[in-house]
């Protein structure tokens, strides 16, 4: 993917955590890691045709991820939402292919997709690792900005999703396209961290990406700042909405957070299936920091992946990192998880969707105001 002009929230001065991140400040910064992005931006209300703000969002864990399972789990925050694939991944303790996120009711034609994917790559010649295949494929509901029930996302349009290991397009892009964050446009957000020289003797990279639509307004945290609480305080709403607006959009602002938030973390690390679970079920704390409550019908459900996994011979023998040198991998993907959902709300962009509704994007240079005002960067 080419370079993007989009901000990100290190732009702002704000920082997450102590560890360095990666070249890029990416999931891709993991050797191996690819993303591509499908996105379907078309109709307008109040024109008699379908008002569509979707996509899909699909990682590869490595080049031949058909053909050489990786290590893997999952894990539910709160779920209220879906996963394919979840109990092969549960059972085996293994990823076979790829992930992908989109729009609940995308899921269908995603697995069509993913199955007609793979039926193509192995009469291609390429090595499969097994005789059938059970896609992972995560969803968001995208219903306030998008007419779900116009099944927008075809199978074919998920065979030819572009792969790179460059920087990732954030914001309203692939799955992410229609989706709110804390009330603000949010969408696909994404970050790594760089582990120190000493974990097992090497250094690894923890990369995370998010597809973020959850979360309430008044919770949202910064750098341990209640912005989403000062913003509403400031009468920030009362900027952008109609005087007949308020009272309906505040009232539904006030209970909002019935969306969901799916993580990804992808890691080069040596990890075994009920290692990586130990550090999906970190992502939560970092969430959590932000203001993510796991909300009764919030989706948050999250899989971690390792890179690092021997070859598939009928006997294996596996090295792992130590769990007295784990403490360093839960950090990252913690920090990692809540840059990557910044990200996604720094990138997005104000966007109209279905019945004229108007998701807004986050108010930076507010937010930067007021953590200045905190002596918070």
């Amino acid at each position: 993917m080419s370079a993007t002009s989009k901000p990100r929230i290190r732009d702002l001065g704000i920082t997450v955590g102590q560890l360095p991140v990666g070249r890029l400040n990416a999931i891709t910064d993991v050797p191996g890691v690819e993303v591509g992005h499908l996105t379907v931006i078309k109709g307008e209300a109040g024109k008699n045709e379908p008002v569509i703000r979707t996509g899909v969002t699909l990682i590869s864990p490595a080049k031949d991820c058909l053909g050489l399972p990786r290590y893997a789990s999952i894990w539910a925050l709160n779920g209220a939402g879906e996963m394919t694939g979840y109990h092969t991944v549960e059972e085996w303790g293994k990823l076979d292919g790829f992930v992908a996120i989109t729009g609940t009711l995308n899921v269908g034609a995603v697995m069509e997709g993913l199955q007609r994917r793979y039926d193509r790559e192995q009469k291609n010649g390429a090595e499969v690792a097994f005789p059938f295949h059970i896609p992972t494929i995560a969803e968001t509901l995208d219903a306030r900005l998008s007419d779900v029930y116009a099944f927008p996302i075809k199978p074919e349009d998920v065979l030819d999703i572009k792969l790179s290991g460059g920087t990732v397009e954030e914001g309203n892009v692939g799955g992410g396209t229609g989706m709110i964050t804390f009330g603000f446009k949010g969408g696909i957000g994404n970050s790594s961290r760089l582990l120190p020289i000493g974990v097992d003797g090497k250094q690894y990279t923890v990369g995370v990406l998010v597809q973020a639509n959850h979360g309430r307004i008044r919770n949202l945290r910064i750098k341990g700042i209640s912005v989403g609480q000062i913003l509403w305080d400031q009468g920030w709403w009362d900027e952008i909405l109609l005087e007949e607006e308020k009272k309906a959009e505040k009232a539904r602002l006030l209970k909002d957070g019935d969306g969901s938030i799916i993580v990804v973390v992808a890691t080069d690390a040596p990890l075994l299936p009920h290692q990586l679970k130990r550090v999906a079920k970190r992502v939560a704390l970092g969430l959590g920091r932000q203001g993510a409550m796991g909300e009764n019908y919030s989706g948050d459900i999250f899989i971690a992946f390792s890179t690092s996994t021997p070859q598939a011979v009928p006997s294996e023998t596996v090295q792992c990192v130590n769990d007295d040198t784990i403490d360093v991998l839960f950090n990252a993907a913690a920090d990692a998880a809540e840059e990557a959902v910044l990200n996604a709300l720094a990138a997005a962009e104000t966007m109209t969707g279905l019945d004229g509704y108007t998701a807004k994007e986050l108010p930076l240079e507010k937010v930067k105001q007021i953590l200045q005002d905190h002596k918070a960067i």
